[in-house]
């Protein structure tokens, strides 16, 4: 009896066996959809689904259950499943075209006709309008649902560090955390800037002040080529401050000033992983609020830049 049980068990079908990165629809989806779209049950068949990331987006391989493999490619994952979806049906359909076709029945003996009766003769009081023919209406068919046009976002964080002359008049190291909100096509991005300290001094002199510099800026971005290699051209506003203290005077103060800006980005981004890619950025400045420094009565220290710029690389994680 055991050894029965484990020989029905070994033989009843897996079922659909569906493998896809997170960001793919999930097995119950991928279920659901041959099961309501196409009338296969789901838990029938041995047929396996493996989804991955390629150059054209997403790529399926297909092991049917009598062992055939196929290959699909598309750039929506979405797309991909149910194209995946209608091969396993079509493959499991093949076997059954034939099941309809009954067996010949076998030759009966011929017997003759009766000799057809003659035509009766034409009744003059007969309608001779031809016969009504009534129609059968038939219940319209439900028009189809729309097809879910909402575009597949994405969030992903990143840390950039590099070097900036942007607010400050001379080159310091910046540091850049980053929120990208990310579709096909285009982003919406969120970056602060921090730019460490210098120390500024008037030519020839031990007088001056360190100052340092942060701020945020708020961008759209255009999303050149769909490959694990794209652009990004970014523009929007920016604004913050410069901080400083006094240098080589005997009552340091503590200036501080706002600054405003346009700014404007191109970069590189490799996609290496699902959730993990590398980004080269190099941006612009332009400086509309200006703040300017002087110590005590004495001319202009400086005054932060008209056009300032900076480069930065980083490493971004796509979040969950």
């Amino acid at each position: 009896m055991l050894t029965a049980a484990l020989l029905v068990g070994l033989a009843a079908d897996p079922g659909l066996r569906w493998s896809a990165p997170p960001s793919c629809p999930t097995r119950a989806e991928a279920a659901a959809y041959l099961r309501d779209e196409l009338q296969q049950d789901p838990e029938a068949g041995s047929d396996e689904v493996r989804v991955e990331v390629s150059d054209n987006g997403w790529r399926a391989t297909i092991i049917l259950g009598d062992g055939d493999t196929r290959e699909l490619e598309a750039l929506e994952c979405e797309d991909l499943m149910a194209a995946a979806m209608v091969v396993i049906s079509v493959a499991r359909a093949e076997p059954d075209a034939h099941e309809g076709v009954a067996a010949p029945e076998p030759l009966r003996p011929r017997v003759p006709l009766p000799a057809p009766a003659p035509d009766p003769a034409p009744d003059d009081t007969a309608d001779p309008r031809p016969p009504r023919v009534t129609a059968t209406r038939r219940d319209a068919a439900p028009p189809p649902e729309p097809e879910n046009t909402r575009p597949n976002l994405t969030h992903w964080l990143s840390l950039n560090a590099g070097v900036a002359a942007a607010l400050l008049p001379s080159l310091s190291a910046r540091i850049t955390p980053r929120y990208e909100l990310t579709a096909p096509s285009w982003a919406l991005r969120v970056a602060g800037h921090y730019d460490t300290p210098r120390e500024l001094l008037y030519p020839g002199d031990t007088v001056g002040g360190r100052f340092q510099a942060a701020s945020a800026d708020l961008s759209g971005c255009w999303l050149p080529g769909r490959r694990a290699v794209t652009g990004s051209l970014c523009a929007g506003l920016g604004g913050g401050g410069v901080f400083g203290v006094g240098v080589g005077i005997a009552t340091p103060r503590r200036p501080r000033a706002a600054w405003l800006g346009a700014v404007a980005s191109a970069g590189i981004r490799w996609t290496w992983a699902e959730r993990w890619r590398l980004a080269v950025d190099v941006s612009a400045n332009a400086g509309i609020r200006r703040p300017l420094f002087h110590v005590g009565d004495r001319e202009t220290l400086f005054q932060s830049p008209l056009l300032g710029g900076a480069g930065t690389v980083g490493i971004a994680r796509r979040l969950p």
